[in-house]
């Protein structure tokens, strides 16, 4: 027994003495940040913050009167910048939340190649360094687009309507018209869309007269992206891919006042337009069969922009023909093979600005290679196409004003629903409406009996919201400007009322409104 305790003695001085010779573990202050891996010219511009995220974890027991966190690169890509932080106190985490880095725009939009840069943050104590973090960021080239897989309709940015090369581009095509003996005029949407479609065609032989060559994407550019040949570029080389066409006439066709689209479907990019003054309703569309229904209508066109690269080039006719080929070709069941499409009017809403061009050259300093009218298509008619028609003002007979007093009848009981309306997200909606007296004329104009147009409920967008990366407050810093308040003015305007709800959401709360409302109108005897 006795040994047995000098053993138990001996083996607890032993772990004491082991214990005692290692050393105490120490916290030490940390740095937490989160940072954009690439970054180029058209992130930056429309609101992308590259430094989302950025805290002081203080893990010691040690209270630091002045706390110095700077950041900077190498290259230097972004301007150096430091906070100080006051009395942080010990285990306290400090979060940063003015984040806003200004970055180099004349770097970035000279950047022709990707490279890698070290952005390096630090914090120091007087002259004690506490910690340093340092993270890898790719810079990209300036007409660098990241794909679907990052922002789609960044896209939009790469569409440049006042580039040097559109303007000459444009100057051809009134030439083209005149020619045809129509008006040499680019008015946009101001006659029919008959009108529209000449303004079209006469681009697309303006385009086809530069003489592209075609040169193949790089595999899976659609959702990984790749170097856009913005229009000086494709006017002074003549090589583009199916993304440099469609980028080009997208460009081409929203100098003019026309609103484009850029269809994504798997491994291809054609470009498309609306004939009158409509949209998609948002900025990214990946309803197939309703823009298949709009075709239909007549109320847009899409176009195969790689045919003005072909030998022998073809007509405007046949290019929206294949244009319309490659949409009604993706089977309901082939759900890869459509993407998406990008509607640039409404990007334009979402604050999505085209690239600066810093030091863009003058018109006359391009290439004056003369355009190769030979390989011109023939200026053709246009389809039939179906036209808008008003609405008929009914005459104003007795029935139909004694039919209006029954309407304006109120039920002042609780059952309306005007005046005792339950709380319910299926039987009422809220609209964000910054003018309602605008709202108020408008409904009564409608109330007036005239031609009025009526009113549409479209659901808010990802606004620098969600999964919108861009961030709110730095866009309001930047641009003095509320994004969502500019966009529901804006909507107002073209007789649209947001309402802050997911699309699917505001159908079945609309329905739910209509249905109630019509038995209301049942029961109350209005049929």
């Amino acid at each position: 027994m006795e040994d047995r305790r000098e053993f138990s003695v001996d083996t607890e001085h032993k772990q004491i003495s082991e214990d005692t010779d290692q050393p105490l573990p120490t916290e030490t202050p940390s740095l937490q940040i989160a940072l954009q891996e690439a970054v180029n010219a058209s992130l930056w511009e429309n609101s992308v913050p590259i430094l989302e995220e950025l805290a002081f974890d203080n893990k010691t027991d040690i209270e630091y009167p002045v706390v110095d966190i700077t950041i900077s690169s190498e290259p230097p890509f972004l301007t150096p910048r430091s906070w100080k932080l006051q009395q942080v106190r010990p285990q306290e985490l400090r979060v940063l939340n003015d984040r806003d880095i200004t970055l180099d725009g004349a770097l970035l939009s000279a950047q022709t190649e990707a490279s890698k840069a070290v952005v390096t943050v630090t914090a120091c104590a007087g002259e004690l360094e506490l910690t340093k973090t340092t993270r890898d960021v790719r810079v990209l080239a300036r007409n660098e687009w990241g794909g679907l897989c990052g922002i789609p309709d960044i896209l939009a940015a790469f569409v440049l309507p006042n580039d040097p090369a559109v303007a000459r581009i444009l100057r051809t095509a009134s030439d083209i018209l005149r020619q045809a003996g129509q008006t040499h005029s680019l008015e946009g949407y101001q006659g029919d869309k008959a009108r529209v479609w000449a303004q079209a065609q006469a681009i697309w032989c303006a385009i086809c007269g530069l003489n592209i060559t075609y040169i193949n994407p790089p595999a899976s550019f659609v959702e990984y992206g790749q170097r856009i040949r913005l229009p000086s570029q494709v006017y002074e080389e003549r090589l583009a891919t199916c993304l440099d066409t469609t980028v080009l006439f997208a460009a081409c066709l929203e100098a003019i006042g026309l609103r484009p689209l850029i269809v994504l479907t798997k491994g291809h990019a054609f470009a498309g337009f609306w004939l009158s003054l409509q949209d998609a309703g948002a900025s990214v569309v990946q309803d197939l069969p309703g823009i298949r229904n709009r075709l239909k209508l007549d109320d847009l066109r899409v176009f195969e922009t790689t045919l003005v690269t072909a030998t022998r080039k073809p007509s405007f006719a046949t290019a929206c023909e294949r244009g319309e080929a490659n949409l009604r070709d993706i089977g309901d069941e082939d759900e890869d093979s459509f993407r998406e499409i990008i509607d640039v009017h409404r990007a334009r809403l979402r604050r999505i600005r085209p690239l600066s061009t810093p030091g863009s050259r003058a018109d006359t300093d391009l290439d004056e290679t003369s355009d190769d009218t030979s390989e011109q298509p023939l200026f053709e008619a246009p389809p039939d196409l179906r036209e808008e028609r008003e609405e008929e003002q009914l005459p104003d007979r007795p029935a139909d004003r004694v039919q209006r007093w029954c309407n304006r009848l109120l039920d002042m009981s609780a059952r309306n629903r005007l005046l005792n309306l339950p709380k319910s997200d299926r039987q009422q909606i809220e609209i964000n409406c910054p003018e309602p007296a605008k709202l108020e004329d408008m409904l009564a104009d409608m109330r007036a009996g005239g031609n009025a147009k009526p009113l549409r409920f479209i659901s808010a967008p990802d606004l620098m919201d969600e999964d919108d990366p861009r961030n709110k407050a730095l866009h309001q810093s930047r641009y003095q400007e509320d994004a969502a308040r500019a966009y529901a003015i804006e909507a107002l305007a073209r007789r649209e009322i947001v309402v802050p709800r997911k699309k699917e959401n505001l159908q079945n709360a609309l329905i739910e409104i209509y249905r109630q409302a019509r038995s209301a109108e049942q029961e109350g005897g209005g049929f």
